[in-house]
């Protein structure tokens, strides 16, 4: 196998490139075909003791998006990402589809879809809310019309396809139930629901839930007791669940001298809530992590767990999962060690308060006592590690981001703004790194979940540098695309300081390198250039944490019931589980974000707005408002009006004649609002002209 060396002091990942790739062509190459793992080693000639080395290659692919894992256990070429896009006719009725009247509709695994119902006067119909079928409308039966007769023209409702008797297409829809009165205020449920994402527990659900009790004092009596210990917890300030507290001191060897710092970090235990193989724990499983949109939060784990027993609230007894760090005046980590105890939250703290005490304005909440027993030594602590975060090499992406404010209340956005991350941000999210890297290295002998960062693929480091080049952005021309490391792109992310468009350039960075994702297998994460990297800090809403709570707790034979271990297979499996489930939520949020984005802005059509174009291909020019981050297409009519086609080769739109300046990702133009779709999440552009030089700081977000 070839060993590849990334980022700086010796920062080593197994990877075979060619043997991976071999694979993904074989795949390719047969488009639709479908093969069994026996069936793939006897046509690529893989010998029994490469099997490992296959099924981990399968795994990776699969997790990618570049293969398809089925149902019955064999793998297909996954068309939707190779680029031989599935037939866009299927969303038509008509005889053209092999049937009379019926419907075609890509459902997935949909067994109910939300759709748009309409009256015109004796004609009633759904439209199906799907990306494939907008054109594509169901029939509403006769039986369904009664309950449907107070319900608004417009109104989203949930309906269960019926299948025509030529059994491949659908006659109609059975209404279920209302879901909202219009698209406005259903823009998460459609994200969600199109996903197969659940808000609701089932009542079975619900029932085990309500029947956990809070630790007993016998339990307690088993643990560490910590509760003596000023550990807070740091949060936004809209947070509800509160899982992780943090404590630091001055850490002195045997003579009285300060060596360092002495840190804990405290997870709320999760597992001794959630026993393995629990209604509960199964449950978690499936829905694998929780998902974030911009109204409303899908939790993992009922409220109950995650707003309730596992959240570290101000002066309760709470069960924790604690490390203990030692790191040295270099910021190096000389020792941890990981216990089952109990904490009682001194103060729960906002990033905003703790940032304010940083820069020396004290209150009540944070008064410059607390600052300097409390706040100070967890500053001091992160200092160190970002000398040795520095030095190993790591990328550190600092920008503002882009957040819509939605009122609970009446589902109305209040605010669209752009966030910036301060030092009490970095504190927390360095305590937090520094603890999983001690959950991996713990990890190192048994079998748990790492998170894995591979190196980027050489093609899409190579269309990030064409970028650069295009933006006149100057980097080494050591910088090689096949061996290029994390410590390369944060001298890139360095080199940005003072340009005005340094926000967008590094929002473009993560898209450069690979999918992070899950497995039992140790490959290293890239991008914090670490050798062993596990998630230990979230298992009230990632299901990964959960699991390795559960092996430390029982190959470290901690105290107290939750521990478990598990076999390679099993864990593969989960790892490939939660890897696709954490896809599924990001699209979602994402989905559900456009859609308010397109809600914020149906009220301003035929404005004129300061864009830069984010992405660009055959497909056409996508453009981005500066001030929300807010995306949108530019009009393909508009294109063609001005001469411009798309060059492959260069990756940019050029237009007929010297004199017509290119289009290409990062150039400023003026365009006009046209139209907005918050059913589908999206916003049309008119082209105006090309922009003169125009500044955001603050607002030029991601």
């Amino acid at each position: 196998m070839l060993i590849l060396v990334w980022g700086v002091r010796g920062i080593a990942m197994s990877i075979d490139k060619a043997f991976k790739e071999s694979v993904k062509g074989y795949f390719k190459a047969h488009g639709s075909t479908t093969f069994t793992f026996s069936e793939l080693k006897q046509a690529l000639h893989i010998k029994p003791k490469h099997d490992k080395k296959l099924k981990k290659t399968l795994y990776m692919l699969n997790n990618y998006g570049d293969i398809k894992k089925l149902r019955d256990g064999s793998y297909k070429w996954d068309s939707t990402c190779g680029g031989k896009y599935r037939n866009s006719n299927n969303n038509h009725a008509g005889k053209k589809n092999g049937s009379n009247n019926g419907v075609k509709l890509d459902l997935g695994k949909l067994e109910t879809v939300l759709c748009v119902y309409r009256k015109n006067g004796e004609h009633w119909s759904y439209t199906p809310i799907l990306k494939k079928s907008t054109n594509a409308k169901l029939t509403v039966f006769k039986s369904d019309k009664t309950e449907l007769e107070n319900i608004e023209q417009g109104s989203i409702v949930e309906v269960k396809p019926i299948k025509s008797k030529d059994g491949n297409t659908y006659q109609g829809g059975k209404f279920i139930r209302l879901v909202g009165k219009s698209v406005v205020g259903s823009e998460s449920y459609i994200s969600l629901h199109n996903h197969g994402i659940k808000p609701e527990f089932s009542e079975e659900i619900m029932k085990y839930v309500n029947s956990l009790k809070e630790i007993s004092q016998k339990q307690i009596l088993k643990r560490q007791d910590l509760r003596h210990l000023p550990l807070i917890t740091i949060d936004g300030k809209d947070s509800r669940d509160f899982d992780d507290a943090v404590f630091a001191e001055k850490w002195f060897d045997a003579k009285d001298n300060h060596i360092g710092y002495h840190v804990i970090v405290a997870i709320a235990d999760v597992a001794y809530y959630v026993p393995k193989g629990s209604p509960l724990d199964l449950e978690a499983l499936k829905r694998g992590n929780s998902t974030y949109c911009p109204d409303m939060v899908v939790p993992m784990l009922p409220e109950r767990l995650s707003n309730g027993l596992c959240s570290l609230v101000p002066n309760e007894d709470r069960p924790v999962m604690a490390v203990h760090l030692y790191i040295d005046i270099n910021g190096e980590l000389q020792k941890h060690k990981f216990v089952r105890a109990v904490i009682k939250s001194h103060k729960r703290l906002t990033y905003d308060q703790v940032q304010t005490a940083i820069d020396g304005d004290f209150t009540d909440v944070i008064d410059e006592v607390f600052y300097k027993d409390v706040i100070a030594p967890l500053e001091s602590a992160y200092e160190l590690r970002k000398t040795q975060k520095d030095f190993r090499g790591a990328l550190t992406i600092e920008k503002p981001e882009s957040r819509i404010l939605v009122d609970y209340r009446t589902g109305e956005i209040s605010e669209a703004e752009a966030i910036s991350r301060h030092k009490s941000h970095m504190i927390i999210e360095e305590m937090m790194i520094l603890a999983n890297i001690a959950a991996g290295h713990t990890l190192e002998e048994y079998i748990g979940m790492y998170r894995v960062h591979e190196e980027p693929s050489v093609e899409k480091v190579e269309d990030f540098l064409r970028t650069l080049d295009q933006l006149g952005v100057p980097y080494s021309p050591k910088i090689n695309p096949e061996y290029i490391t994390a410590e390369d792109f944060q001298t890139i992310a360095d080199s940005l300081e003072g340009r005005k468009d340094k926000n967008f350039i590094l929002d473009m960075m993560p898209k450069s390198q690979s999918k992070a994702y899950y497995s039992p297998d140790n490959e290293g994460h890239y991008a914090l250039a670490l050798t062993h990297y596990a998630h230990f800090t979230s298992p009230i809403r990632r299901y990964a944490d959960l699991v390795v709570h559960r092996v430390l707790i029982e190959v470290l034979t901690l105290p107290c019931f939750g521990g478990a271990v598990y076999e390679e297979d099993e864990a593969l499996e989960i790892g490939e589980q939660i890897s696709k489930t954490e896809r599924i939520s990001e699209k979602a949020a994402k989905e559900s974000m456009s859609r308010f984005m397109a809600r914020h802005y149906s009220k301003r059509i035929g404005e004129e707005f300061s864009v830069r174009v984010s992405s660009i291909g055959a497909f056409g020019v996508y453009v981005r408002i500066l001030e929300t981050g807010a995306e949108g297409i530019l009009s393909p009519r508009d294109l063609k009006a001005l001469s411009y086609k798309f060059d492959e080769e260069s990756h940019t739109y050029v237009g007929k004649g010297k004199k017509i300046e290119p289009i290409m990702i990062g150039t400023k133009l003026k365009v006009k609002l046209a139209k907005t779709s918050i059913l589908s999440g999206r916003i049309a552009f008119d082209y105006v002209s090309f922009a003169d030089d125009f500044d955001y700081d603050m607002q030029d977000v991601a």
